[in-house]
């Protein structure tokens, strides 16, 4: 079977449309790309993303609205390598301590620190070369639109978006008693998927959650 978003919308429809109430499919998206930006929001293997940002000399800043390809949601690290292949690793400060460290805004040098204010990647101090950074950070995947389209949500956690949609759908859409066994099925799928990499995360020890709350019975 295709893991997409036709194949998903038609198997939650052939457990309710029994009802005589037909699932629509633009209410049925919105919920599937909903449900999938909640897991998102743990971090996971399904929602990191490499980019490289090219950055002009004398550039203060980047926005991460136009200059990544990727929605994004917290960065994770930046590096560039210099004309001698040295890698530089550029390090992450809080906003307040960043406006302590560099109280000259115009000063330029060796990119060392950046920070997150809104949407822009603020440098510090400004970088007095062009540089190709490599920034990892945690995003957002692209909402699913096309019948075909699909991610690695729903090629990985199929019965998680499939039982989480089918709760929104009897709570919001069609009224359908199962309700609450849909939705305790989606928290026990949804439960052991964020168990499972908490423990992808840790080498030879008990995984441990970095999201709090969400081990808890």
């Amino acid at each position: 079977m295709d893991k997409n978003l036709s194949t998903l919308i038609s198997s939650v429809r052939g457990w309710v449309d029994h009802t005589g109430q037909r699932l629509e499919d633009d209410p049925a998206k919105e919920i599937i790309n909903s449900i999938i930006s909640e897991l998102a929001r743990h971090d996971s293997m399904f929602n990191e993303f490499t980019e490289n940002i090219t950055v002009k000399a004398g550039s203060d800043s980047v926005d991460l609205q136009t200059g990544l390809t990727n929605k994004f949601s917290r960065p994770f690290s930046l590096w560039y390598t210099d004309s001698s292949s040295n890698i530089h690793r550029v390090e992450y400060m809080p906003p307040d301590a960043f406006e302590k460290k560099y109280q000259n805004v115009t000063a330029t040098g060796d990119l060392a620190s950046y920070t997150i204010w809104g949407h822009k990647m603020i440098l510090g101090p400004i970088p007095d070369e062009e540089l190709t950074l490599t920034f990892k950070f945690y995003g957002y995947p692209a909402d699913l639109t096309g019948d075909t389209s699909t991610n690695k949500y729903l090629e990985y956690a199929w019965d998680v978006i499939r039982y989480g949609t089918l709760g929104e759908v009897c709570l919001y859409l069609i009224e359908d008693k199962r309700y609450p066994i849909f939705n305790s099925k989606y928290e026990k799928l949804r439960r052991q998927f964020l168990i499972e990499h908490a423990r992808s995360k840790s080498s030879g020890k008990e995984a441990q959650s970095t999201e709090p709350g969400y081990l808890e019975e």
